[in-house]
């Protein structure tokens, strides 16, 4: 979620179920930035089936989960995606969430 929609990392993770929502036809994201800015983010479909795959069948709490249930938070979100990053095709070297923000916007 974070490497497509630009993200910065604790705004993926501070993510709800209840941020999800339609704006003028569109699915969007509720997301609360840097210095309490909220934004709705439109929501491509890949990003869209992505969320629903993370949430299944609940319909509160976070989007993203810990191994053990509870909220992610960005020590855990790291870990996920060096691991990701290490069994991928893709070869960088000391991976990091905000490496993906900066992919985006260029």
């Amino acid at each position: 979620m974070p490497g497509l929609l630009g993200l910065r990392i604790f705004e993926a993770c501070g993510c709800d179920i209840s941020d999800l929502g339609e704006e003028h036809g569109h699915r969007v994201l509720r997301v609360v930035g840097k210095g309490s800015k909220v934004v709705l983010i439109p929501l491509p479909p890949a990003v869209g089936r992505a969320i629903d795959r993370a949430i299944g069948d609940r319909d509160i709490g976070p989007i993203l989960l810990n191994t053990r249930g509870c909220r992610m938070d960005r020590h855990c979100a790291t870990r996920r995606l060096r691991r990701l990053a290490q069994v991928s095709v893709v070869r960088l070297p000391r991976m990091h969430p905000h490496m993906l923000r900066h992919i985006v916007s260029a």
